[in-house]
């Protein structure tokens, strides 16, 4: 008779408990009971991972847990299992910091547990070929994947092993077809088991399979099987395991991530279809694109940074550890993207962790270039006192703006159907079509009636670190006379690093004279500034015709001109954003929805006449100022 050995994974990475009442309830219900079954049933055998967080609380609130987990894992029936400290996507970080949470979890389970774990688990099934340096380098001698990584010719060959460089790992596939059904019995499930042609199935539950388990008895009818299943434990069985075949999975994830996305993802038809990845997941996303972004800046500058109070670098690392766990970048068990609540946590992270990093050695205002997004284009980064800046070439425009001293970030990734929102977007329209714009800018009757700058890529005209200036330019063409402009922007950082001066210098290159209304759209995202929803959070004021007025928050308003100021104040987060034209200019202010976020729109706007190969200046100083608490 040929056996089958069985191995069942308990896995929490997907249920990240935020608070000591959701922990409590959670061991209460679900852990307590499952240990005490354990224990008395020695012929249940299980494998376990636990999160960094819930073995603390067991070790602050339930020692007696983790007493039982040490007898279990004793007497070798319960496995416990490694992997990264905050259930990060690991090929999402650098080696460094996929190492170092990996080992901070092993050493939390050696001094709790007295042994280190053998195996890992992955978030989401997120792989990479190059983990398997890493997790071999980490003492791990198997890892858990979803099956749909592996390649279909060697599905039913098991166990597998992996081989780079000289080292190697075991890969124990989980199989989401032999997760037990609601209704389903257990003789029935049983024999769905012994459908398969392998050796060994490895089937992964989470908190809600187990309690099925416990409340239907699978696990006491597990512990008096006799038949040829064999349930068992991962390390248990490969010690005993004799014929490893050997495969190369590719960098995917599990099957069900992206089954919900808003934008169909195509895959090539063929024999050699790789699994989609944590790349395809952003480029659907954006707002995880650009979280993703920020943190590998933040990582980098920490990676980079010598010398300085080693306490507070300390510090700022584990606020980056906590921003990089997995549960900021996708949801699961469905795949689906983070909530604007779970995008919040994380910019808050990584802004506390750039504030200490600034805190922990001589701080100087700067602008550096390099390709921020990995879109093949240079943009320029403003890391100032008070807020991070990233000016992107495509359109010129503010892409993320965080204000460090608050830990919020007003720009995540805001996109319409055919542009990204941002801070500073340019466009000259026909004063007859100039209202119709402030309700629809991008209605295809009137795009002869707009030059719109927001889809053009900028070229550097000029770049000067000392003098904190990026001076960028781009060409257009406008309506039905297809006049030629050119717009030249120059972005200036103050020097006490509270904001930043935009000038605009646009040129008719044409033979014609240009006679239209010149606008600067800016668009501030609401979802990450606070989880507090207050009417009162925000106070619009602005100096009209020389007079100070407060406008209303809550609906739609155009002013046509007179405008020298506006000073949007967030009472909630202490943050004033003002923005000073140098000439008395109109205003427009709305709010509306883009992707179920809210997003508020300001549109600084002059009419404008400019004659053949002439040009004009605007200004629009920006400050940053956080109020008192």
């Amino acid at each position: 008779m040929s056996f089958l050995s069985v191995c069942l994974e308990l896995d929490f990475s997907d249920n990240y408990f935020s608070d000591d009442s959701a922990l409590e309830k959670n061991y209460q219900s679900l852990i307590k009971p499952l240990l005490s079954f354990l224990f008395s049933h020695p012929k249940c055998y299980l494998s376990i991972f636990f999160t960094e967080q819930q073995l603390l609380f067991f070790k602050d609130f339930h020692p007696e847990a983790l007493e039982l987990l040490s007898e279990l894992t004793g007497r070798k029936q319960v496995e416990i299992l490694g992997g990264a400290c905050y259930s990060s996507i690991l090929p999402l970080l650098f080696s460094s910091d996929r190492s170092g949470q990996i080992e901070r979890l092993s050493g939390l389970l050696r001094s709790s547990l007295g042994k280190r774990p053998r195996g890992s688990v992955l978030y989401g099934s997120f792989w990479d070929p190059s983990l398997l340096l890493t997790l071999q380098s980490c003492g791990m001698e198997y890892v858990f994947i979803n099956s749909s990584l592996v390649p279909v010719e060697n599905k039913n060959y098991n166990p597998l092993i992996m081989s780079d460089q000289g080292k190697s790992i075991k890969i124990l596939p989980l199989y989401e077809d032999k997760i037990p059904l609601e209704s389903e019995t257990f003789s029935d499930w049983l024999k769905r088991l012994n459908c398969s042609d392998s050796n060994v199935i490895s089937v992964r539950l989470d908190a809600k399979n187990m309690d099925l388990f416990l409340h239907n008895n699978f696990l006491d009818q597990i512990g008096q099987l006799d038949t040829n299943i064999i349930f068992t434990t991962p390390q248990k069985y490969i010690k005993t395991a004799y014929n490893f075949i050997q495969v190369y999975i590719p960098a995917g994830m599990d099957k069900c991530i992206l089954q919900d996305a808003k934008i169909p993802c195509k895959k090539t038809k063929g024999k050699n279809v790789f699994p989609l990845t944590i790349y395809d997941f952003m480029n659907i996303y954006p707002q995880v694109k650009k979280l993703y972004d920020r943190m590998m800046y933040v990582s980098l500058i920490i990676s980079q940074l010598q010398g300085g109070d080693r306490m507070r670098k300390k510090s700022a690392k584990e606020k980056l550890w906590q921003a990089q766990s997995g549960e900021y970048y996708v949801s699961m068990p469905l795949g689906l993207p983070p909530s604007s609540e779970k995008l919040k946590c994380a910019y808050k992270l990584l802004c506390e962790a750039e504030q200490l990093l600034k805190e922990s050695y001589e701080f100087n205002n700067a602008v550096t270039a390099y390709d921020y997004d990995g879109d093949g284009l240079k943009d320029y980064i403003c890391r100032m006192t008070n807020f991070h800046a990233v000016i992107s070439p495509e359109a010129a425009q503010i892409t993320e703006l965080d204000i460090i001293t608050r830990g919020i970030n007003y720009i995540p990734a805001i996109k319409s159907d055919s542009y990204d929102k941002g801070i500073f977007t340019e466009y000259l329209i026909e004063k007859s079509s100039f209202y119709t714009f402030l309700k629809d800018s991008r209605v295809a009757s009137n795009k002869e009636k707009i030059c719109d700058f927001s889809n053009i890529i900028f070229s550097e005209k000029k770049f000067d670190t000392k003098k904190k200036e990026i001076q960028l330019e781009g060409k257009n063409h406008f309506s039905p006379l297809d006049i030629t402009v050119s717009l030249r922007k120059n972005y200036t950082a103050y020097s006490d690093g509270n904001g930043i001066a935009v000038q605009y210098i646009l040129k008719n290159e044409s033979p014609f004279h240009l006679h239209a209304i010149f606008a600067t759209e800016i668009n501030l995202s609401e979802i990450n500034i606070s989880q507090v929803q207050d009417v009162n959070q925000y106070k619009n004021e602005v100096i009209y015709n020389g007079n100070k007025k407060e406008l209303s928050t809550d609906t739609s308003l155009n002013l046509d001109s007179g405008v020298s100021l506006l000073q949007i104040s967030d009472n909630i987060n202490k943050v004033i954003l003002l923005f000073e034209p140098n000439e008395n200019a109109g205003l427009h202010l709305s709010t509306t929805l883009v992707n179920n976020d809210k997003c508020k729109t300001i549109v600084f706007f002059w009419e404008i006449d400019i004659s053949s190969d002439h040009s004009m200046e605007k200004i629009i100083n920006f400050s940053i100022l956080p109020t008192k608490d």
